[in-house]
């Protein structure tokens, strides 16, 4: 006969086995993409390259295009202050930030239990991997952490007999949370439903107390955008074009919300085990919810059935609407709800491991007790085993990049464009180190910002991509004719032009700006750079 003891040690083996297992590769990775370059990490480039520009006094958030709200770029100024300007210095922060994130997420289910914090943080670690180099330091990602702490703020609010101080700072720290989130997104302002039910048990005083801090934090943050904008002198002009920026972008790739949200799932068996980065190459790919993510969703509500239940259901609600209210569906827009359904399976984990252990050192089940005992036992192995098998699964998007590889001599996958811009670079300047080079890009997928701060080049306009001029809206021809007059009131010594593959569309949209097709012809040189995947750029470089 089997001693409950020697059973409890087992399920104790398994679950600690499993989570050592997912931490470690976790880590591996996290310090293996120390050596990736910055420019793989697409939207990270340019928002590391506006946040430069803007210290270097060369781009002030006033004249930045890309409708990415300023807390974002203080983040990266902040980065760049620590860690420093060059690659390796963003994947610092990179992994600075994704260790904030597992600590919060520590704190958060630490009001759960020890065994479902110490997983939340664990699959936090699984983030490197699944997020992938293009993927890095996305706005969900730098939302994540104001998130757990609304989460874990709106939790706390719901326990009896907290101490005035405590509730206080509570709110104060909840409303900061919420506001500092939507300074990034401001779909983060869905999370103000997790202090539904706190304000709905507080006292009326508590409840004009909340409001009040919340009004304070968003006066707060909004502080942020509005002193640069004063310090400009550039406020009421913002303000008029903001209508603009936002028609022109909304238009780029949108798609309907309700199909987005029906793709965003598949039902079928052997799609088990998909992880969020499968297809690594497919910009618009969502990453699946599986069955794997119902189950958690039903073993949760089955196991626990309290207050703080809805609050995670909550937080799952609002990373679906941060994902369908951005109407794109890219892989990265699920992050918040990717995270929340990790809390969702390390609060299953830790609630699987109390009770295994307690109906071990318990009485004689009756036969009810008995299936139940054995549906547990089975999840409980079925949890472990697929984070595992998901976690592995994410690997194979890495297959032949040598991104995952610790032989010192393996190629990284830089982009061809960066090192050929770079060595432009180099013969332009000749002896003179310091010799200003203006510089322009033209193309979605910020590739070539990369080479703006590694060769600290000055950039000549405003537009750190193209979209601007080549969406069907009203207001595309006064971005051209802007864009244009910069470019010949004083040339910037190169250009790159996106190409895309051959033939394809992308190649003949230069054909629908003749003016810069002009410009391009009659005063810079041509050369073709191909990269290994196929597509190609156009590299100008002024005659002299």
């Amino acid at each position: 006969m089997i001693k409950s003891s020697n059973v409890t040690r087992l399920i104790y083996f398994v679950w600690f086995g499993a989570l050592s297992v997912v931490f470690v590769r976790g880590l591996d990775t996290l310090l293996l993409s120390l050596r990736w370059p910055l420019s793989i990490s697409l939207d990270a480039s340019i928002l590391r390259f506006e946040s430069w520009s803007w210290m270097q006094g060369q781009m002030p958030w006033t004249d930045i295009l890309s409708l990415n709200l300023p807390l974002t770029h203080y983040i990266h100024m902040l980065g760049l202050v620590l860690f420093g300007a060059d690659d390796l210095g963003f994947r610092l922060l990179d992994g600075a930030w994704l260790l904030i994130l597992a600590s919060t997420t520590f704190l958060t289910l630490r009001s759960f239990s020890l065994p479902a914090a110490l997983t939340g943080m664990a699959l936090a670690f699984t983030l490197v991997a699944e997020a992938t180099p293009f993927g890095a330091f996305q706005r969900e990602t730098l939302m994540l952490p104001f998130w757990l702490l609304a989460l874990a703020s709106s939790i706390k609010l719901q326990e009896s007999s907290l101490p005035e101080s405590a509730n206080r700072a509570l709110w104060i720290l909840g409303a900061l949370a919420i506001c500092a989130a939507c300074w990034i997104k401001p779909t983060s302002l869905a999370l103000g439903l997790l202090f539904i039910q706190p304000l709905k048990r507080s006292s009326l005083r508590d409840r004009i107390r909340g409001v009040s801090f919340g009004v304070c934090a968003v006066l707060i943050f909004s502080f942020m955008v509005i002193l640069p904008l004063s310090l400009s002198g550039k406020l009421f002009p913002a303000i008029q074009s903001w209508w603009s920026l936002n028609a022109t972008y909304a238009s780029w790739e949108a798609r309907p919300i309700l199909p987005l949200i029906g793709d965003l799932f598949t039902l079928r068996p052997d799609k088990w085990m998909l992880p969020i980065n499968v297809p690594i190459r497919d910009v618009g790919d969502t990453g699946h919810l599986t069955l794997f993510h119902i189950l958690l969703l039903i073993s949760f509500v089955w196991l626990r059935r309290d207050r703080n239940t809805i609050q995670i259901l909550l937080f799952l609600l609002a990373g679906l609407f941060t994902y369908a209210a951005q109407r794109r569906g890219f892989q990265y827009h699920v992050y918040p709800l990717w995270h929340g359904f990790n809390l969702v399976g390390a609060i299953v984990a830790g609630d699987l491991l109390r009770r295994l252990t307690g109906m071990f050192q318990g009485e004689k089940p009756t036969v009810p007790a008995k299936l139940e005992l054995v549906s547990i036992i089975l999840l409980f192995f079925i949890l472990p085993t697929s984070w595992i098998v998901r976690q592995t699964n994410s690997y194979h998007a890495y297959v032949g990049t040598g991104l995952l590889s610790k032989k010192a001599t393996s190629r990284i996958p830089e982009f061809e464009i960066v090192g050929a811009v770079a060595n432009r670079v180099e013969q332009l300047r000749g002896s003179n180190a310091n010799k200003v080079i203006r510089y322009q890009v033209i193309e979605d997928a910020s590739i070539a910002l990369g080479a703006v701060i590694r060769c600290n080049l000055r950039y000549a306009t405003r537009f750190p991509v193209d979209y601007l001029f080549f969406t069907d809206t009203p207001f595309r021809e006064s971005f051209k004719a802007e864009f244009i007059g910069s470019l010949e009131r004083e040339k910037p010594d190169i250009v790159v032009y996106s190409v895309g593959f051959p033939g394809e569309a992308k190649a003949r949209r230069i054909d629908t700006f003749p003016q810069l097709k002009h410009l391009l012809e009659t005063y810079y040189d041509r050369e073709v750079v191909k990269e290994r995947h196929g597509t190609e750029y156009y590299l100008y470089t002024l005659r002299r």
